[in-house]
């Protein structure tokens, strides 16, 4: 259901007969924002139930119950985007006019930090808690064995924290590899092709900055296109070859008119035999 209302509300179009006015342009439907809402709803319900449900156990039952709640939703948030992301690309693309009102995803910097924080920061905190819990008699008595759980977050990193890096490794590299792939058919002659922005980043920067140098291609072969059929095509390469600009250009320039005495008269004589 969750799904369903994240993709109902971005696709939602306003009414014809309502006009589109710049505020309503800046409400474009924030998908990250909505789908880390929906992640965490199912965790602060189970949070509202199970607290006060085991509140009878003790101080040592809610710290387990706390932590794992914490440890769980920290994790599907930041899971989510890299995991969903690919998957929602055509969405985010749909549902965005500009680059000016695109979805606001987190950057390169940003998506590293989430996974370390998620596969190296969370497991090796618990690990350290369990640690200094056990040495001192917290909640864990001395001589409790903590080997399984500590094995299990070790294995949470290494196998959870891989396949992360790889969805994270494939949102940077599958935007860049989509404008090396369009640069070579730039190489090709072929211009007409622009590539999809659906996201503000630095790859969405990327991205549009791409589409703009395209624009600007396509409007200077048009140019060319019409100059030449006024002036000839070599003077357009010739035009090109010097650096000149074919299109619209400012320039002060100076004009000097010399006229001599009778020379019309001179020049519309017949030639003296």
């Amino acid at each position: 259901m969750g799904g369903v209302a994240l993709v109902a509300r971005a696709l939602h179009q306003p009414s014809p007969a309502r006009e589109t006015t710049p505020p309503r342009q800046r409400k474009t439907p924030n998908i990250t924002r909505r789908q880390s809402a929906i992640l965490l709803t199912p965790w602060a319900v189970a949070a509202v139930v199970m607290i006060p449900l085991n509140i009878d156990g003790g101080i040592r039952v809610l710290i387990l119950i706390a932590s794992a709640i914490m440890f769980g939703a920290t994790a599907t948030v930041c899971t989510g985007f890299p995991f969903t992301q690919r998957a929602l690309r055509s969405l985010m693309v749909a549902a965005t006019t500009d680059f000016e009102h695109a979805e606001r995803a987190p950057g390169v910097r940003a998506r590293l930090i989430l996974m370390w924080t998620m596969c190296s920061a969370l497991p090796g905190a618990g690990i350290v808690v369990l640690v200094m819990l056990r040495a001192n008699g917290w909640i864990i008595q001395p001589d409790a064995p903590i080997e399984t759980p500590v094995l299990v977050l070790a294995l949470v990193a290494v196998v959870l924290g891989l396949r992360a890096m790889i969805l994270v490794a494939s949102s940077i590299s599958n935007p860049v590899h989509e404008v090396v792939d369009a640069m070579a058919e730039i190489e090709r002659g072929r211009i007409g092709n622009m590539i999809d922005v659906y996201e503000r980043s630095e790859i969405g920067q990327l991205q549009t900055g791409f589409n703009r140098m395209i624009a600007g291609l396509q409007e200077r072969d048009r140019l060319r296109d019409l100059f030449g059929r006024h002036v000839g095509e070599e003077v357009v390469r010739r035009a090109v070859e010097e650096n000149e600009s074919v299109s619209e250009d400012e320039r002060e320039i100076a004009i000097l008119f010399i006229d001599l005495v009778g020379s019309t008269q001179l020049a519309a004589a017949p030639p003296v035999q």
